[in-house]
């Protein structure tokens, strides 16, 4: 955007209607003022995950104001949940999608009680939307089909306010693809799909899952599952209402495709709310329940620190070197000379590449056997893979290295 304009989000210098604008906005005004560059794409979805905590913990405050302890419950199983710990470290939208879902269901707790408040929602309808998908317009139809079974809930839906503010959320939300069909001429069907849509319909592969991840989220549903067995004949609207919006939710999105955990993120602090709800009602129990259930929570917590904190060092180490190579790559790149990336299951994304060396033109990816069927006359840079690049001098007998780390390569061939 600092190159071509804030009005199309580019992928490799090119229209990509893969992702909307929002969080490249902000991104857009860190990065001409911070030297570190991972300090200018991180610092957004970090405050994202302040903003979320307290969103989580006004959230529970709705739920149940007479329980203060159940919001330090809540914050405190969320903050330690590997994966958002996870993902508040990187330079993906999801967390800020995770914020604005969280915001729009705690201001459609409160239009249970002042209908003006549907507006509320709305707008944070329309921000999900341009910070990565309408999302919640899902969750705003599950919220209105569970209200519809309940007479006085349904007496609200007919307020003035809610069709209101239906309405300002598809006009708003609206806003965008129109600038880019007009702009880029977008085909309508692309709206809000992205790119990678049919990708969605594909299954992933197993060893790709992190499973600890996996297994966090499955250990919460079970408690989940189990606390509204038991406790089934006691819970009241908004706490029934959370559940089933999960469930319906996680439902959703399995039945897309699970091809990421992260992709659950949204949901997350719903999960958090339920589970401290549970826990807090286990600690307010006589007897060895209680002591089974601290220590329970303890490890709970605990252990979801030290593995995310393990996840993120272990990420920052293999990106370290591979920044290296990527602004060791940017200083070389000019305009008569082509860039490539060539595939392997060793490197980075493009755009990771993209990023930290500043590249000021496009980067051509392809495999060793497009290259060899179609040979790119020199000058010529790139990055590969430490394996790839003896198969390469076969192509290229001029090239040589420039810079190395222990996976990949930075190399050249012929004159700049």
């Amino acid at each position: 955007m600092l190159l071509k304009g804030p009005w199309t989000v580019h992928s490799n210098f090119a229209p990509s209607f893969a992702k909307p604008p929002l969080q490249y906005w902000l991104t857009a005004l860190t990065l001409p003022r911070c030297a570190n560059p991972s300090i200018a794409v991180r610092i957004w979805p970090l405050l994202y995950t302040i903003f979320t905590a307290a969103a989580v913990g006004w959230l529970a405050f709705l739920v149940d104001p007479t329980r203060p302890w159940l919001i330090l419950l809540a914050v405190a199983i969320f903050i330690s949940c590997p994966l958002i710990l996870m993902e508040g470290s990187r330079g993906l939208l999801d967390v800020g999608l995770t914020f604005f879902t969280t915001l729009a269901i705690a201001l459609a707790q409160l239009a249970r009680v002042r209908p003006v408040w549907w507006l509320g929602v709305a707008v944070a309808c329309w921000l999900g939307s341009i910070q990565k998908i309408p999302l919640i317009f899902l969750i705003w139809l599950i919220i209105v089909l569970i209200r519809l079974r309940h007479p006085g809930d349904r007496v609200l839906l007919r307020s003035r306010w809610f069709k209101a503010g239906a309405i300002l959320a598809i006009v708003m939300t609206a806003i965008w693809p129109s600038i880019q069909f007009v702009n880029c001429h977008m085909p309508l069907a692309r709206a809000f799909v992205g790119d990678d849509f049919n990708e969605l319909l594909l299954m992933a592969r197993l060893t790709e899952l992190p499973y600890i991840d996996i297994a966090w989220m499955i250990a919460g549903w079970l408690m989940l599952a189990g606390g509204v067995f038991v406790w089934r004949g006691r819970l009241h609207g908004p706490v029934m209402e959370l559940s089933l919006v999960l469930l319906a939710t996680a439902g959703f999105f399995l039945i897309l495709n699970f091809r990421s955990v992260r992709y659950f993120l949204p949901i997350l602090p719903v999960l958090s709310i339920l589970l401290a709800l549970l826990f807090h009602r286990a600690l307010t129990q006589k007897g060895k329940g209680r002591t089974l259930a601290l220590i329970l929570l303890l490890f709970f917590v605990a252990s979801g620190f030290v593995y995310g904190r393990m996840r993120i060092n272990h990420r920052m180490q293999n990106e370290f070197d591979e920044q290296q190579l990527a602004q060791k790559l940017g200083s070389l790149q000019n305009e008569a000379t082509t860039t490539l990336l060539i595939k392997s299951s060793n490197l980075l994304f493009d755009r990771f590449y993209l990023f930290y060396g500043r590249l000021r033109f496009p980067l051509q990816k392809l495999t060793l056997e497009q290259l060899r069927e179609t040979p790119i006359p020199p000058p010529v840079i790139g990055i590969c893979s430490l394996e790839d690049f003896f198969a390469l001098q076969k192509i290229y007998p001029q090239a040589r290295i420039e810079l190395a780390s222990d996976k990949s390569i930075c190399w050249r061939a012929g004159t700049l």
